[in-house]
């Protein structure tokens, strides 16, 4: 090989050299550029701020690939001279000179391509930079609106809070007088109530001395309607015998008669065949010489079959005269007093008030009175027999 190629190779071996430390002047620039706006007072919010640490890391890498090749070109240039010295060297091996030549070649290559890579990662740096600059921008007019329309809000809640201090101050005088207009009310409520509760008193007491008055059964006719009830042999008590549809005695030996759902066969009682459902009435039984029966109403659907107790839980309303004493059979029963034995027992039924009343007609005293009850269905009227000593009952025409 002659002395002029190699001075030619040799050139051209320097210009490839010089280029990446060009390169590297660039990048540098561009990398203080960066810098420069990275130290801008007008920054970025902390979004931006973490960006720039990251790609200042990132510079600091690509700083430290930027010096290997300026390390590998100072030994570059130390094997370069070495090879002009061989080169000079008369006894010099032109082969072997060619071979160092060639290796140090391809390693000046690959500063080339990492230059490349370089500048490909730094434009995508650039690329995010300018993307992040934009979303500032916009964050900052956001923040710029905000901050406006704070003002007025401010400037509003100013405004109204002057407004509810001054309805706060007209306020205090209606509502003085409403809280003693309250208290009065409430005052008046409660006399209202005391008023009430005498009254009801007064009234409990004036009907239940009224009641006791020997004119008030008389009276009670007037408001009740008298019914004329009969007998209805289809529920009789096979021991019960009837006539004239009206009374019922009692008879020792059983009657042969229809099998029927609607009779009573341990209970010796029959019911009337009037069905009341609504309004006000009122009958008569006379007792005569009947000393042990059964007087009152009952619900047309109660158990006819099998031992039954009469009282208000089975849907019986009545009272027992059973050898000179008197009881309203309730539960438990109640021992009644009467000043006068009854000869006829007149019975008073309000269904919608819920009353069932009784009264001694002789006297015109009262009896007892069922109260507070809640019909349901249809209610009859109901006679019983205790035993054949009994006697006889008689609704009155």
């Amino acid at each position: 090989m002659s002395k002029k190629s190699l001075e030619e190779i040799q050139a051209l071996h320097q210009r490839r050299c010089d280029k990446p430390l060009r390169n590297n002047d660039a990048l540098q620039r561009n990398n203080d550029q960066h810098q420069r706006r990275y130290d801008d007072p007008q920054g970025n919010n902390g979004e931006l701020q973490q960006k720039f640490d990251q790609r200042q890391r990132r510079s600091g890498e690509i700083q430290i690939i930027y010096d290997k090749p300026l390390r590998n070109n100072d030994a570059l240039q130390r094997n370069n001279d070495q090879h002009q010295r061989r080169y000079d060297d008369p006894q010099g091996n032109n082969g072997e000179l060619q071979q160092k030549f060639d290796q140090h070649q391809r390693r000046s290559d690959k500063p080339l391509r990492n230059n490349d890579e370089l500048q490909r990662n730094n434009d995508q740096h650039q690329r995010r930079y300018e993307e992040l600059q934009r979303k500032n921008d916009e964050l900052q007019r956001r923040c710029e609106e905000l901050q406006k329309n704070k003002g007025e809000l401010q400037k509003i809640f100013g405004e109204l809070q002057g407004i509810k201090e001054k309805l706060q101050g007209n306020n205090d005088e209606p509502q003085r007088r409403f809280e003693e207009l309250q208290k009065r009310c409430d005052e008046l409520q409660r006399n209202n109530e005391e008023l009430k509760e005498e009254i009801d008193r007064r009234k409990a007491q004036y009907i239940l001395d009224w009641r006791k008055a020997a004119l008030y059964p008389d009276w009670r006719k007037e408001e009740f309607q008298a019914v004329n009830v009969t007998l209805d042999a289809d529920t009789a008590h096979p021991s019960l015998f009837l006539s004239e549809q009206r009374r019922v005695t009692w008879k020792e030996a059983w009657k042969d008669l229809p099998a029927s759902p609607q009779r009573f066969d341990s209970l010796p009682c029959v019911l009337g065949d009037l069905s009341i459902t609504s309004g006000r009435y009122y009958w008569e039984v006379d007792i005569g010489d009947a000393v042990s029966c059964d007087l009152g109403i009952c619900r047309d659907n109660v158990t006819r079959k099998g031992i039954v107790t009469i009282s208000p839980q089975n849907g019986f309303w009545a009272i027992r005269i059973y050898e000179g004493e008197y009881w309203a059979l309730t539960s438990p029963e109640t021992r009644l007093t009467l000043r006068v034995s009854p000869c006829r027992v007149g019975i008073f039924l309000d269904y919608e008030d819920g009353e069932v009343s009784f009264y001694n007609m002789t006297d015109g005293s009262h009896i007892y009175t069922f109260t507070q009850i809640l019909f349901q269905g249809a209610l009859r009227p109901l006679l019983g027999l205790c035993n054949s000593d009994s006697g006889t009952l008689t609704i009155v025409h």
